[in-house]
């Protein structure tokens, strides 16, 4: 696989109003397009567009602005291009004009970097799926349902709040889309609206084309040594660092939890509930759900597990006795998560509503996550997430 992939791109601007977007063509070394190439000025949210099947973008300038332009794609490191080469007084002289051609070099992410997720996020995010078309590809999360010897079961969601209070969000996450991605054909499929009848999806297959992605994502497969050891992808937090309220560890007595939170609002019982996985994993009749000021337990005989925890009401987690509220902002939970910080994924276009994923397990062998939303910037809810 070639590790460089060039960008021309021809900056062209209306005869009606010079300079009021920048227009080009994304493309390999190979001369082949690139699609799903995100084409953004820097610093600027709402100042984006992708490419096409064919490698065109055409992106509104914002006016006065003289920054940089970012190309940036799953599985190649982000670049940026400046969108002025000098300035002298009133006088502009712009990269990109008429025949004026620049050729930027991505060169591709270190391959014993990439996990089964991240392999799986570029290639998905690569294709047409109906998903990104009714979300967008900043809201669509993809992650591994089931794994066969000749077939991989994809699952595409969404994180949205529920609640209709703002000072007290309810995040929950929805299935959006279904695909399979087949072996011996190399198809990716989705299957949402008729599995019998599936729609053949188009997507990028140089992303995965150095990656054996049936090996990489066989739950089995050690995590490479230079991915846990010097930038792993996703920060760990591990159980017996927690307490909460400062007092309690994850798991504790009925007692215990009337001592610290008082009386639950609610319970329900799990059977009538029917999770798809639960903590004690005991199916007793009697295990119930404890309802406190919005956080979430789960019960077997005397004891108490922590499922949801809402930071809010006073209530707080200490985790190696750094405090963690609702007033704790990303800066804050950056000191102590650096790496899952970086790969946090955003829940609304604002950029307010963030997630943050941990592990609960040094060595990899859950299969489980933490999940830390944070609302309007500050930590909100933490939970803990098995897949079905």
């Amino acid at each position: 696989m070639k590790n460089l992939i060039y960008i021309l791109l021809l900056t062209l601007f209306s005869c009606k109003s010079a300079n009021d977007f920048y227009q080009g063509r994304v493309t390999d070394e190979d001369n082949q397009p690139l699609e799903g190439v995100i084409v953004s000025e820097d610093g600027k949210k709402d100042r984006k567009t992708q490419t096409d099947e064919n490698g065109y973008f055409k992106l509104d300038r914002t006016p006065e602005w003289l920054g940089e332009l970012v190309f940036s794609k799953h599985g190649y490191k982000t670049d940026t291009v400046r969108t002025v080469r000098s300035r002298a007084g009133e006088q502009i002289y712009y990269n990109f004009i008429y025949s004026d051609t620049t050729q930027v070099k991505l060169h591709r992410e270190e391959s014993k970097d990439l996990t089964c997720e991240q392999l799986l996020t570029a290639m998905v995010g690569s294709s047409n799926a109906q998903a990104f078309k009714t979300f967008g590809h900043q809201t669509v999360r993809v992650r591994l349902s089931d794994r066969a010897p000749e077939k991989l079961t994809i699952e595409l969601y969404v994180v949205n709040n529920a609640s209709k209070n703002p000072d007290d969000p309810k995040f929950a996450e929805h299935t959006v889309g279904w695909l399979e991605f087949h072996r011996p054909s190399k198809r990716l499929l989705d299957i949402t609206n008729d599995p019998e009848n599936p729609v053949i999806l188009t997507y990028d297959s140089t992303l995965i084309a150095s990656f054996d992605l049936f090996k990489q994502c066989d739950p089995a497969a050690e995590v490479p040594a230079s991915s846990a050891s010097t930038a792993p992808d996703v920060d760990v937090m591990l159980e017996e660092d927690i307490l909460f309220n400062g007092k309690l560890t994850r798991f504790f007595s009925y007692a215990d939890f009337e001592e610290v939170f008082g009386k639950a609002d609610s319970i329900k019982l799990l059977k009538d509930e029917q999770p798809c996985t639960s903590i004690f994993e005991t199916e007793a009749p009697d295990d119930k759900y404890l309802f406190k000021n919005g956080s979430c337990f789960e019960t077997h005989d005397q004891q108490v597990a922590v499922s949801e925890f809402y930071l809010q009401h006073g209530h707080y987690i200490t985790y190696k006795g750094n405090r963690i509220d609702e007033h704790s902002s990303m800066q804050d939970l950056q000191k102590l998560f650096p790496n899952s910080v970086k790969n946090r994924s955003a829940l609304d276009k604002e950029g307010k509503d963030w997630l943050i994923q941990l592990r609960e397990d040094s060595n990899g062998i859950s299969d489980g996550l933490i999940k830390l939303f944070l609302r309007n910037g500050k930590a909100s809810l933490i939970l803990w997430w098995f897949p079905c």
